[in-house]
């Protein structure tokens, strides 16, 4: 069997797996309800509809990449949800091997863009728990 076989057959198996998990009913709720914290906050619901769209692309084709953003997600909501103080989160972030073999050129460059990542996760923490207290509020997800 060819990689490309394999490939076909993994993908195959993965889209099983979401329509026996209820994956897509699941997804068709949360952008509908994605949609109407959009219209609530005064945000550009297509504008949302696109950025859900692109994460969803990413969790489905680019797996390693999805992965790798919500681990770095998860980092994030750590430090936002920390109750101490940080004076530097985007240090706390950064991979302190790799900033040590960059030169200084590319060290800002490694930085600026680990904060432009850090300033679109907290974003992302702040929709989320928006969306979260509107489906609350909503009884979209009952206690």
């Amino acid at each position: 069997m060819d990689k490309k076989e394999v490939s076909i057959k993994h993908y195959c198996q993965e889209a099983k797996k979401r329509l026996s998990s209820g994956f897509w009913s699941d997804y068709r709720e949360r952008r509908q309800n994605l949609s109407k914290v959009a219209a609530t906050e005064g945000l550009e619901a297509q504008k949302e509809m696109n950025r859900e769209k692109i994460a969803l692309t990413h969790q489905i084709y680019d797996r390693d990449k999805y992965n790798e953003e919500e681990a770095f997600y998860r980092r994030v909501c750590d430090i936002i949800e920390s109750e101490d103080v940080v004076l530097n989160p985007i240090m706390m972030l950064a991979d302190k091997n790799k900033l040590q073999t960059l030169s200084q050129k590319s060290k800002q460059s490694y930085l600026l863009e680990l904060s432009g990542k850090y300033q679109d996760m907290c974003k992302r923490y702040e929709r989320e728990k928006r969306e979260s207290k509107e489906c609350d509020n909503n009884g979209f997800f009952p206690e």
